[in-house]
C-alpha cells in the first residue's frame, strides 16, 4: 500500500458506532496510564487493553474491529497521520503528540508511540509530560489545521489537504530551528521517557507473586535497569556528539575565513622582491591550512554521521524503555487478575517482539557508533598534529622578524596569520578533548543481558498465554456412535457411588457416579495448551443424542477438576456453574486456598475441610 493510499484518517472503513460531537471537556490522564493496542496493516484495532478502554470510552467490542481512526479529535491536522503512514509505510516507528476524542465527547491528550510489527502496528501511549514540546507542537498543529479547513472549505479534498499541511508542518519545524520531523521525534521521546521517569513513574512491585509470573516480573525489572544504563550512557553520548557538531562547526567556519588570509598571502608573496625567509613560511602555512581545511570538512561530516547514529539509537531504545514499562503492567495484570489478564499474556508476547526488534537493529548502530567515534578522534588528533608544524614555526618567525625590516605586507600580515595559528590549535584542542571523551563513551553497549531478558519474558508469557487461551473441542458425536459408546457406557456403579443426574439434566443422561467415575479411570483431559481443555465451552447442540453426550461432557469436566492437580484449568474459563457442580457432586473437603489465577472454588460454593480433594457443597 502505497502512502497516496494510506489510511491518513478518514479512509472508509463502516464505523460500529457515530462519531461524537466534542463537548468541550477534558480528562486528566494519570501518569500510569498507558494504552496498548494492535491494529492491521489498514488501521483497524485488534487489541486494545484496559486502559484505551476506559479512557476511550467505548466497549472493547466497538473498537476491535473498528478503525483507529475512531478516536480522531477535529482539531487534529490530517498533515499529522499524513506523516504517520509515511513513516510507517517505510517500515519507520513513529511519535507524535495526538488529541483523541473520547466516545462521550471528551478530549485526551497522549504521546502516542506506533511501531511497524508482523505486517501491522503496536501503539503504546502516554500522559504527555514535556509541556514546552507539547505547546511548540500545538503550535504548529493549529497553524497547519487552520489553513486545511481552508482549502477543504475552497474545493480541496482532505488527502490532498493534508499532502499540502505536510509541506507546512516542515516549514514550521524548520522555522523552530528543527531541520525535520525526524528531528523532532528523536527531541521528543526521550525527553519525554526521561521525564516520566523523573516523575516517578514506575512499574507496581508485586513481592507476593510466585512461581512464572514472580519470575517475570523479576526480568522486567532487570530488563529496565539494563535499559535505563543504556539510555544514560546514549543521553551522555548524545550530548558529546552536540557538542563535537558545535565545535566542528566553529572550526569550519574558521578555516573559511582562512581562505581570505591565503590569498592575500599569495599577492604579497607576488610583490614580494627575492627570498624572503619569513614570506617562505607564509607560504608553507598558507598550503597547510589548504590540507588542515580537507581535514576539518572531512571531521565535521564524521561528526554529522555520529550525531545523527547517535540520536536515532537513543529514539529506539528510549521506545524499547517504554515497551519495556508495558510488559510490566501487563505482568501485575497477570499477578493481579484482572478482568482482562487474558489479553496481558499475547500483549508481553508482542511487545518482547519489538523490543527483540529494536533492540537488534540498533545492537549493530553501537558498534558503528564506537568506529566512528575512534574514526573521529584519531582525524582530529592528525589535525593536531597538522596545525603543530606552523605553530612552532611562528616563534621562530616572530624571532627572525624582530632582527629586520619587513615590508608592509609582512608586518600586516605577520600579526593575523599569528592569530589564526593560535586560534586554530585553542579549537582543535578542545574539540579534541571532546572527541576523545566521546570515544571512551561510545564503546559497545553488551546487550547480552537484554536479550537473555528479553527472551525470559517471551517465552514466559508465550505459556501463560498458551495456558489461559480457550482450547478448542471435538465436534459432539451422535448417541448411536461406537465411540461415544466406548467412552461413556460403563458399567452401572454400586448404589453407594450413584448420584441422581442432576437437575434439567436430558433424559437418557448417564448417572453422574458412573461418568465420573469413568472420568477417573481415564484421568483427567489436558490439552495442548495445559489445564484450560478442561473448561472451555461446550458445544451447543440441541438433538436427543448430542444432549446425551453434552451431560456427560460436562460431568467428565467437572470430575477431572476434582483430582489433584486439576486447580490450574480451573482458571482458564468459567467450568460447570455453581448450581450444576453442587448438584452433580456428591459433597467433598476441599482446601481453603488460592491458586494462580485467583480462587479455586466458584462464587456460591463454600470450601471445606482440610483435605486435598476439590469438591463443592453449596452454601447453607
Amino acid at each position: 500500500m502505497s502512502a497516496q493510499t494510506a489510511d491518513t484518517g478518514w479512509r472508509d472503513v463502516a464505523r460500529k458506532v457515530s462519531a461524537p460531537d466534542p463537548n468541550g471537556t477534558e480528562q486528566q490522564l494519570g501518569l500510569n496510564d498507558v494504552f496498548f493496542s494492535t491494529t492491521d496493516r489498514k488501521g483497524v484495532i485488534e487489541q486494545a487493553n484496559e486502559v484505551f478502554v476506559r479512557i476511550s470510552r467505548y466497549p472493547r467490542e466497538v473498537l476491535v474491529g473498528s478503525p483507529h481512526n475512531i478516536i480522531r479529535h477535529p482539531v487534529m491536522p490530517g498533515a499529522a497521520f499524513r506523516a504517520m503512514w509515511d513513516y510507517l509505510l517505510d517500515d519507520q516507528p513513529f511519535v507524535a503528540y495526538v488529541h483523541n476524542l473520547a466516545a462521550d465527547g471528551s478530549l485526551y491528550t497522549v504521546l502516542a508511540t506506533v511501531t511497524p510489527l508482523d505486517g501491522g502496528f503496536l501503539s503504546v501511549r502516554t500522559r504527555p509530560e514535556r509541556a514546552d514540546l507539547l505547546g511548540a507542537a500545538d503550535s504548529i498543529y493549529g497553524t497547519v489545521r487552520h489553513l486545511e479547513l481552508e482549502w477543504e472549505a475552497a474545493g480541496l479534498g482532505a488527502p490532498a489537504a493534508a499532502a499540502q499541511g505536510l509541506g507546512v508542518l516542515a516549514k514550521q519545524l524548520t522555522a523552530a530551528g528543527i531541520p525535520d520531523y525526524t528531528a523532532f521525534m528523536q527531541t521528543v521521546l526521550p525527553a519525554e521517557v526521561q521525564a516520566r521517569i523523573a516523575a516517578g513513574a514506575t512499574v507496581p512491585q508485586r513481592p507476593w507473586a510466585v512461581g512464572r509470573l514472580a519470575d517475570m516480573a523479576v526480568h522486567q525489572r532487570r530488563l529496565t535497569e539494563e535499559l535505563d544504563d543504556w539510555v544514560s550512557l546514549l543521553g551522555r553520548l548524545d550530548e558529546l556528539a552536540t557538542q563535537l557538531s558545535t565545535l566542528s562547526g566553529e572550526l569550519a567556519e574558521h578555516s573559511h575565513a582562512d581562505a581570505a588570509l591565503r590569498e592575500r598571502i599569495q599577492q604579497a608573496k607576488q610583490r614580494a622582491e627575492g627570498f624572503s625567509p619569513i614570506m617562505a613560511g607564509l607560504d608553507l602555512w598558507s598550503a597547510m591550512t589548504l590540507e588542515l581545511s580537507t581535514l576539518v570538512a572531512k571531521v565535521t561530516d564524521e561528526v554529522e554521521q555520529l550525531r545523527a547514529s547517535c540520536a536515532a539509537t537513543r529514539f529506539r531504545i528510549a521506545l524499547a524503555r517504554l515497551h519495556c514499562d508495558q510488559v510490566g503492567y501487563f505482568t501485575v495484570e497477570l499477578i493481579d487478575q484482572t478482568p482482562d489478564w487474558q489479553l496481558a499474556a499475547p500483549g508481553i508476547v508482542l511487545l518482547c517482539r519489538a523490543l527483540s526488534q529494536g533492540v537488534t537493529e540498533k545492537a549493530g548502530a553501537v558498534q558503528g557508533n564506537a568506529q566512528l567515534a575512534a574514526k573521529v578522534a584519531s582525524d582530529i588528533n592528525e589535525m593536531a598534529q597538522a596545525v603543530s608544524i606552523p605553530r612552532t614555526l611562528l616563534a621562530s618567525w616572530q624571532t627572525m622578524a624582530a632582527g629586520r625590516e619587513l615590508s608592509d605586507d609582512l608586518r600586516e600580515l605577520m600579526p593575523q596569520v599569528g592569530s589564526t595559528i593560535e586560534t586554530t590549535a585553542e579549537q582543535i584542542e578542545r574539540i579534541g578533548r571532546v572527541a576523545e571523551e566521546c570515544r571512551r563513551n561510545a564503546q559497545p553497549h553488551d546487550i547480552t543481558a537484554i536479550r537473555e531478558h528479553v527472551m525470559a519474558l517471551s517465552e514466559a508469557a508465550s505459556v501463560v498465554a498458551a495456558e489461559s487461551a480457550p482450547t478448542p473441542h471435538a465436534d459432539p458425536q451422535p448417541v448411536d456412535s461406537p465411540e461415544v459408546d466406548r467412552q461413556y457406557d460403563e458399567p452401572p456403579a454400586p448404589p453407594s457411588e450413584t448420584v441422581a443426574p442432576a437437575a434439567g439434566a436430558p433424559a437418557g443422561a448417564p448417572e453422574v457416579g458412573d461418568a465420573c467415575r469413568g472420568a477417573r479411570q481415564r484421568g483427567p483431559r489436558r490439552g495442548a495448551a495445559g489445564w484450560g481443555a478442561i473448561t472451555g465451552p461446550v458445544p451447543d447442540v440441541h438433538d436427543a443424542g448430542a444432549a446425551r453426550h453434552r451431560h456427560a461432557l460436562q460431568v467428565e469436566r467437572l470430575c477431572a477438576l476434582s483430582q489433584p492437580g486439576a486447580a490450574a484449568g480451573h482458571a482458564a474459563g468459567p467450568g460447570i456453574s455453581p448450581a450444576a457442580c453442587a448438584a452433580a457432586l456428591p459433597a467433598r473437603a476441599v482446601p481453603a486456598a488460592a491458586g494462580p489465577h485467583g480462587p479455586l472454588v466458584p462464587a456460591g460454593l463454600s470450601a471445606t475441610g482440610p483435605t486435598g480433594w476439590m469438591g463443592y457443597r453449596a452454601p447453607g
